[in-house]
């Protein structure tokens, strides 16, 4: 990834000389969407990106948890679980001025989940 950033900060300037004659084949539908499927890889690589993913996953997984849960206790449980997952994807969805403060906003998150997460893991081997 890092060096695939790099090779293309070095190649920008010379790809932006050889854009007028680039641009007919940027006019094709297939080359416009190879490169779109390439920009959005590097933009599904960000931090946040992938914590909202592990935020979803993990609400979704409490959500089934609760639904298939037998006693009252268990499905409390889960539904605590679940609520909790739930609000750390609003807090992440919160905007946060400045990039360090956007940094221990995702840090606070992130170990809130990695919090939450064994817990979850705990119960689902218990049961197993």
């Amino acid at each position: 990834m890092g060096q695939a950033l790099s090779m293309l900060t070095k190649a920008g300037p010379q790809v932006g000389k050889q854009l007028p004659k680039l641009w007919p084949l940027l006019l094709e539908s297939k080359n416009r969407e190879r490169l779109g499927e390439f920009f959005l890889d590097l933009a599904n690589a960000s931090p946040a990106k992938r914590l909202r993913a592990r935020l979803e996953l993990t609400a979704a997984l409490a959500e089934e948890i609760a639904q298939s849960a037998t006693g009252d206790a268990e499905k409390k449980q889960a539904e605590g679980w679940s609520h909790r997952a739930r609000n750390l994807v609003r807090r992440l969805n919160m905007p946060v001025a400045g990039t360090g403060t956007k940094r221990a906003h995702r840090r606070s998150i992130r170990e809130q989940l990695d919090a939450l997460q064994p817990e979850m893991n705990t119960h689902l081997a218990e049961t197993a």
